[in-house]
């Protein structure tokens, strides 16, 4: 008798590179086992002499922490790809005391928030924190001063396959002794799509921080196919709108009375793909926040040009030459913005013949030809990238 996957109605709707995923791995799995000694051998591994880190065990920090992935029948990495990408870690300082203090996400566990107490030490106050939020499925974090009172603030956002409060992103206000209260409902920003991640900027220079978060589809039958339209000059293009209303990622703005309202359809942020990070950076050097979104999968990336009137306009088919496929994440860059350019740097480091490490850093010095790329610090081509 000849066997199917479709034959199952189990296995019905879950695309076949998965299946063949998932039977790979389960025959490795039944293959014979190696040695689990060598899972711990980096811990015995010394540094060399010249690392530029030095390693902090977490006997001597206290950060003790592990992100928790808890499968079951419906939630598990073969009905979401995105199951095993792990949570986000949040730099904070929550006491405005100078030193920064650590939040990490736990996917399906909970969150931990480590107090900074100097020398990396580090105090777990998650329990007295208010952030454990065991709750939900927690995905990427962002720290910002959301309120403009001087102290920072905590947001999450949450993803999964099912609609509902558990997947609603979550904003943690600064209490200023400590502790946090849960304040996304209140705030206007509790968002119901399942998303990976968000960033904080003013994008109207009125003061006061606005939101982009990161949503993407639950259909991942979408992930590797074309969606295509035909127009009714006869034309056929691709078809990026959102089907539903939780595809699209969503633009908040901040109303400055502790409240925000989505403009996403006003702002120009329509769109339909499978967004994993976004940075924000002044693109084009005209002092205004752009937004640049990673896309994972066969959907270009974005990059959303302010257009200095409250909308947005994606220009990275006319700004990029060539674009990544699964685009995982974006590098910030060194900057300095002037209204007439703008120029990123960056590091190139490499031993040379005699074992000592040469640093070369490299500038942009024209928006116009980003490609155009000069040596300002040392006479050597074999880092540059000049086209």
């Amino acid at each position: 008798m000849a066997f199917s996957p479709a034959s199952l109605p189990i296995l019905k709707g879950i695309p076949h590179f998965l299946l063949l995923s998932l039977l790979f791995t389960l025959a490795m799995a039944c293959g014979d086992k190696k040695d689990t000694k060598t899972a711990s051998m980096d811990e015995d591994i010394a540094p060399p002499a010249d690392a530029l880190f030095q390693k902090v065990p977490s006997s001597a920090s206290n950060l003790h922490f592990k992100t928790q992935f808890q499968e079951d029948f419906f939630n598990n990495i073969v009905r979401n790809p995105n199951f095993y990408n792990g949570g986000g870690v949040g730099i904070i300082d929550i006491n405005n005391d100078g030193l920064q203090d650590l939040f990490f996400s736990s996917t399906t566990g909970e969150c931990k928030l480590f107090l900074n107490e100097g020398n990396l030490k580090f105090r777990d106050i998650t329990a007295t924190a208010g952030v454990a939020t065991p709750e939900g499925f927690k995905t990427g974090v962002s720290v910002a001063d959301v309120n403009g009172d001087g102290w920072s603030d905590i947001y999450v956002c949450r993803a999964g396959l099912k609609e509902g409060d558990q997947r609603r992103n979550l904003l943690f206000i600064n209490n200023k002794d400590n502790t946090f209260t849960e304040s996304a409902k209140a705030y206007g920003v509790d968002d119901p799509s399942p998303s990976n991640h968000s960033n904080f900027l003013d994008y109207d220079l009125d003061g006061d921080l606005d939101l982009y978060v990161i949503n993407f589809p639950t259909d991942f039958s979408l992930a590797h196919k074309m969606d295509l339209e035909q127009l009714p000059d006869g034309k056929i293009v691709r078809n990026t709108k959102p089907r539903t209303e939780f595809d699209s990622d969503r633009f908040y703005r901040n109303n400055g009375n502790g409240t925000f309202t989505d403009v996403s359809k006003q702002a120009g942020i329509q769109n339909r793909a499978f967004g994993l990070s976004s940075i924000v950076q002044d693109w084009n050097g005209d002092r205004y926040p752009d937004i640049l979104v990673a896309n994972d999968y066969i959907e270009p990336d974005f990059l959303y040009i302010n257009n200095r009137n409250g909308t947005f306009t994606d220009q990275a088919k006319t700004s990029f030459r060539h674009m990544s496929n699964h685009t995982m994440g974006r590098m910030r860059w060194t900057s300095t913005a002037t209204a007439s350019r703008i120029s990123w740097d960056w590091i190139c480091s490499r031993k040379t013949t005699n074992g000592k490490r040469t640093e070369y850093r490299y500038e942009n010095r024209s928006v116009q030809n980003a490609q155009q790329l000069r040596v300002s610090s040392a006479n050597d081509a074999q880092c540059a990238a000049t086209q």
